[in-house]
């Protein structure tokens, strides 16, 4: 009975504080294998993304930008472990000619956005150059841009597998599913229509919201509109 009472007690307690109990930490938006992305790089990859929605000409609710945004930063550093597991490198040649692809339409930020948007966006690069290569060596085939739809696929298939054994501990606020995404799904790489949510690459999957509702929330809980 006093097990019984202490579990409930614990449990409640648990609801109340968030900040242990299976939770991240105080601060820390995620834990992805030890690796802690804090409450403010969150927030500041929110930020950005909200601005490419709003250059894109879209409106999204802001709860939903932050989880996108959060389970983009996951999906990053997935694959920086992934690529120190198996001795994967990035080609700086291609890193450089996959950041020149989203870069054409940087002068549509907003000025305060843009250096952070080119460091995201190397960012990014380096995580695609890592997955092609390891598709090319997944498939002994050379790195081809190309192929390079084939070739990601290779390489996320890959990483899908590594992620397995990786513990991903999410703050409750995100919403996580079972394995710790954001809003109950991952934030892979989505091929998306528009140019400005192509340069955005890994910034947040492509989960349309009704824009109709999504212009009628206030302004200060959504992006664009």
């Amino acid at each position: 009975m006093h097990k019984t009472w202490a579990r409930v007690a614990v449990a409640a307690l648990c609801a109340v504080l968030l900040a242990g109990c299976g939770q991240p930490g105080l601060g820390v938006a995620s834990d992805v294998g030890g690796h802690k992305i804090t409450d403010e790089q969150a927030a500041s990859a929110a930020d950005l993304l909200c601005a490419l929605v709003a250059v894109d000409g879209r409106a999204a609710s802001r709860a939903m930008i932050n989880k996108q945004a959060l389970a983009s930063l996951i999906d990053l550093e997935l694959t920086r472990q992934y690529a120190k597991k198996e001795k994967l490198t990035a080609d700086p040649t291609l890193v450089t000619e996959l950041s020149q692809q989203g870069l054409t339409f940087v002068d549509q930020l907003p000025k305060k956005n843009r250096e952070q948007f080119k460091d995201l966006l190397a960012e990014i690069s380096t995580s695609r150059a890592i997955l092609l290569a390891a598709g090319a060596r997944l498939t002994n085939q050379p790195i081809n841009l190309q192929q390079g739809d084939q070739l990601l696929q290779a390489g996320g298939m890959g990483r899908l597998k590594f992620e397995k054994s990786v513990k991903i501990q999410t703050a409750a606020r995100f919403a996580p599913d079972k394995k710790g995404w954001p809003g109950e799904g991952n934030g892979s790489v989505s091929v998306a229509k528009s140019k400005p949510a192509k340069a955005a690459l890994v910034l947040g999957q492509d989960r349309s919201e009704d824009q109709a509702w999504a212009k009628a929330l206030p302004a200060s809980q959504r992006c664009g509109g």
